[in-house]
């Protein structure tokens, strides 16, 4: 929800800047399909084991469903599918930030960057290098949160990414605010809302329409 910018400073100042979410939500990435037009038994065993995967975190089995997109991602690899291996990675995780292992979790964001990265694909740069600098922010290092916020925030203005330069520039205020630069953290979040504002399209695949606060939801 888009908030007026007095709106915008009291939420900010309510709000625990450790809490902001990862994007895409799981629910999202639950509900996404990959159509990259790769076919094979071994590309067809990853999507069985993603499939699984899923159903056990529906079912209240994140442990369960982070082993088996863990295989899913291995048999993505063998088939040599990057969009496979990063979407998997992506649920991997974010199942593990919302679980608290949040090293684990950097780890996977990170190389879902690196294939982001690798595909030359800039919203998968600016929303991985989000969500690593929020599961940063989360361990207690706001200003390496920042300079990630700062990245993502550059590549989605080089790109002209709308949705990408308000996510950006609200956890960068959320980061300014972890390090005490209050005036500073409010203008960034006004920033952000302008943004929004100024979105024309509603919120889609890696955007929590809600960034100054709260958990994953749960699918």
């Amino acid at each position: 929800m888009l908030l007026a910018q007095g709106a915008a400073r009291a939420e900010f100042l309510t709000n625990d800047p450790l809490r902001s979410p990862l994007v895409p939500s799981l629910e999202q990435q639950l509900e996404a399909r990959i159509n990259n037009g790769t076919r094979g038994e071994t590309r067809d065993r990853a999507d069985l084991f993603m499939a699984e995967a899923n159903g056990q975190l529906r079912r209240g089995a994140p442990t369960q469903a982070i082993a088996l997109w863990e295989q899913a991602y291995d048999f993505y690899r063998q088939a040599n599918d990057e969009t496979g291996m990063g979407r998997a990675l992506d649920l991997i995780g974010l199942t593990q930030g919302e679980l608290g292992q949040l090293a684990p979790a950097e780890d996977a964001l990170r190389r879902r960057l690196a294939i982001a990265r690798d595909q030359n694909d800039y919203r998968g740069q600016i929303f991985a290098l989000n969500n690593v600098g929020t599961l940063l922010l989360r361990r207690g290092f706001a200003p390496q949160a920042e300079r990630s916020f700062q990245e993502a925030e550059r590549i989605a203005r080089d790109v002209a990414d709308i949705d990408g330069q308000g996510i950006s520039l609200s956890n960068l205020g959320l980061a300014a605010a972890r390090q005490g630069q209050h005036g500073r953290a409010v203008k960034q979040l006004e920033q952000a809302l302008v943004f929004r504002q100024r979105s024309r399209d509603p919120p889609g695949p890696g955007h929590d329409p809600q960034p100054f606060g709260g958990f994953l939801p749960r699918p």
